[in-house]
């Protein structure tokens, strides 16, 4: 995982997971971001990288969706569009990638069955 990559970084992604607020808000081709969040009215500016342009959007800091939302109320109305177009697979986390995710159980700070890692509180 790579937190706040550099657009050179960010340019040799293949793939592109973004969470706001704990949700899931995009994954898919890094290649193809700007075209979801084009969809809501977001358009990067000139001069913008990449990288940070989706940062400020997953903050709600990136303007008007084409709904007239903007801060939390578009980042809420992003990942539930994600989350929305999804939902009719029978795991929210599985897509065409072949990607899976499965939530670890925490039970009493633990992670996981057998885990001995301690989360913290």
């Amino acid at each position: 995982t790579i937190h706040q990559p550099s657009s050179r970084l960010y340019q040799k992604l293949d793939w592109l997971m973004l969470l706001a607020e704990g949700h899931l808000m995009y994954y898919g081709k890094a290649d193809q971001v700007l075209d979801w969040f084009g969809q809501f009215g977001y358009k990067i500016p000139f001069g913008v990288s990449i990288a940070d342009y989706v940062l400020d959007i997953s903050l709600g800091e990136a303007g008007y969706s084409s709904s007239g939302k903007t801060g939390s109320a578009a980042v809420t109305e992003l990942y539930s569009a994600f989350e929305q177009q999804y939902a009719g697979t029978a795991n929210a986390h599985k897509y065409s990638s072949g990607f899976s995710y499965t939530q670890p159980k925490i039970s009493n700070g633990a992670v996981g069955a057998n885990s001995s890692a301690v989360l913290p509180v």
